[in-house]
């Protein structure tokens, strides 16, 4: 008798582990993260959908966001549409051409630096509708799914839209802003274009360059990774190690919020006198005619599109916001970052504001040179 009781109470225990163990199991996959990560680890493609760096059981080929305003922003109300395109694979192992229908979902979180959320805290989701010809630029092809997002009672900040399976695996995010119709017009650019990287060793070496940066990167040349591992030559040729091309430098842009007076020293700069003056201030700073030539050509134009410019040249800022890892260190580090905002008309800059020319670095042994640059407001 003593047996069967303890029996039953054994096959009661195990009855009640099991049904809390299935009950832990759904507990953890309600509260299941769509992504827990460094978002730095993305890979980012120029128009900011951010793609896993695991692309070998990736679902997504391609994806786009619709329906932004200037500068990935939008305004409460504005209807979104995250379009996507699925590799042959999964396009036939899905059916989609049959069912239309696949499992994936597109959500709106609030913005999470540390890119995790839960499922339950969607502010918004959406199931994807099968893409029609019609739908697409080329017209070429139709194996994908559109998902339409509306930001009705949306305040003014950040979000990040992310399309995940059911078991919350993702497969892209894009970040983007929701500002008021005023604020379209006002917001200033934040974001650094175009800074480059050149290397120049004494003799050939493998080099490794890192960035760490207050915002995120939006696109790089050859692409970033997790670092750029190269092979540098004392011409100042580059060797990408995961692409194995040649490049001139390597090139990235980011997003980010600058803080502080940026134009804490500035100069007020006629049209027709930004040559000149950049000319100067570039060979002060200890950059070489091919690396002055490089920069006036990118960033003149956009300069004399206005009839003034205020300039500055916040280098110490720069080097809080986007921090530089070059391993080996180098002997000389040179950073020019410049900050512009257009005028209409000339303003007086106070003598204890005025820009003066930084005393010339003497370039030695391993250099590091980098220049870049922002529009700010307009």
């Amino acid at each position: 008798m003593r047996m069967k009781k303890l029996t039953v109470k054994c096959m009661a225990l195990a009855l009640t582990c099991a049904v809390l163990t299935a009950s832990c199991a759904c507990s953890k996959k309600k509260t299941v993260k769509v992504l827990s990560g460094d978002p730095d680890k993305e890979n980012v493609t120029c128009d900011g959908v951010m793609f896993p760096q695991d692309e070998d059981d990736l679902w997504v080929e391609d994806a786009e966001l619709l329906g932004m305003r200037e500068e990935k922003q939008a305004c409460e109300g504005d209807k979104l549409t995250l379009q996507v395109f699925f590799s042959d694979k999964v396009y036939k192992k899905h059916d989609l051409k049959k069912t239309g229908k696949i499992a994936l979902t597109a959500r709106i979180f609030e913005y999470n630096k540390k890119y995790e959320w839960e499922i339950k805290d969607a502010l918004v989701s959406a199931s994807g509708k099968k893409i029609s010809r019609e739908d697409v630029d080329t017209g070429e092809t139709s194996n994908g799914l559109m998902y339409f997002l509306e930001l009705d009672d949306f305040d003014n900040g950040k979000y990040t839209i992310v399309l995940s399976r059911e078991d919350g695996v993702v497969e892209c995010m894009a970040d983007f802003r929701v500002v008021s119709e005023k604020e379209i017009e006002t917001t200033p650019l934040e974001v650094e274009e175009k800074p480059v990287i050149y290397l120049y060793p004494e003799k050939e070496m493998d080099v490794s360059v890192t960035l760490d940066l207050e915002g995120r990167m939006t696109c790089s040349y050859p692409e970033y990774g997790n670092g750029w591992n190269v092979t540098a030559y004392p011409g100042g040729k580059i060797l990408d190690k995961g692409t194995s091309r040649y490049y001139d430098y390597l090139f990235w842009e980011g997003e980010q919020e600058m803080g502080g007076d940026v134009f804490e020293k500035a100069a007020c700069v006629a049209s027709e006198d930004t040559a000149a003056f950049l000319e100067e201030y570039l060979a002060a700073s200890g950059l070489n005619d091919s690396e002055i030539d490089d920069f006036i050509s990118y960033w003149l134009p956009k300069l004399q599109a206005s009839p003034y410019n205020l300039i500055s040249f916040p280098n110490e800022k720069y080097n809080e916001w986007a921090k530089l890892n070059v391993v080996p260190a180098p002997d000389t580090e040179i950073r020019v970052y410049m900050v512009f905002k257009p005028l209409d008309e000339a303003v007086e800059i106070p003598e204890d504001r005025a820009l003066t020319l930084p005393e010339r670095p003497d370039r030695k042994g391993f250099t590091v040179v980098e220049w870049g640059g922002t529009q700010k407001g307009a």
